[in-house]
């Protein structure tokens, strides 16, 4: 059985991400997926919440679906959190011969060229690109920097290929979208605007008693 993961700054977590992340399971064919919320992102300002906050709503998000697990290290790891070394860790943690999924959206893969030792990634787990529709023949290439462009093109691969080895596939999928945001949530909390159905009630009710994103 595979490992998937799904990194992110959670700020906080929604219906987006939990629903993105249901369907990763049910298409992968794993029993879970991990949420991975980073402590100090590289590639963005610094949340406007502490790690532990964003820990708790993930908590509180997923309390009640087992498919849904969180994954805490970068958190606990001093620092800048690279995606390169969690995703070591784990290839160490679960051996060589187990499929590792590294999840992230096409937004996010449009910059991958800028990440740290990013072409050692597929080394260790596959890519598997959330697109947003329609997906066209070649769309998933469309503004790719020519370098990012090059080294995924030989890499592309369909879901069931991915099943059959360890690392070093990337694939694109579409999920259901949503139109909903983190900044977008953010930015309605600010201005005292309802979030509810887009968030969960416990989330809702964890913000509002913590007065956070006011």
């Amino acid at each position: 059985m595979g490992v998937a993961l799904m990194g992110g700054t959670f700020d906080p977590i929604h219906i987006g991400h939990l629903r993105s992340a249901e369907e990763i399971v049910s298409l992968l064919g794993l029993n879970s997926i991990r949420l991975v919320p980073s402590n100090i992102p590289p590639h963005r300002s610094l949340p406007g919440t502490t790690a532990t906050q964003r820990l708790d709503m993930i908590k509180l998000a997923i309390s009640s679906n087992e498919r849904l697990e969180v994954d805490d290290r970068e958190m606990r790891r001093e620092g800048r959190s690279y995606s390169i070394d969690t995703l070591c860790d784990i290839r160490f943690e679960i051996g060589k011969e187990r499929p590792l999924y590294f999840v992230l959206g096409s937004d996010a893969y449009q910059l991958f060229s800028e990440w740290h030792r990013w072409q050692e990634v597929t080394r260790y787990a596959h890519l598997v690109v959330i697109d947003r529709p329609p997906i066209a023949e070649g769309d998933h290439r469309a503004g790719l920097p020519k370098e990012l462009e090059i080294w995924s093109e030989p890499k592309q691969c369909e879901i069931e290929e991915m099943q059959r080895c360890p690392a070093g596939g990337i694939c694109h999928i579409e999920l259901t979208q949503m139109d909903v945001s983190s900044t977008k949530i953010r930015s309605m909390l600010a201005t005292g605007m309802s979030t509810r159905y887009l968030l969960s009630d416990s989330v809702r009710r964890y913000i509002d008693e913590k007065e956070l994103y006011r």
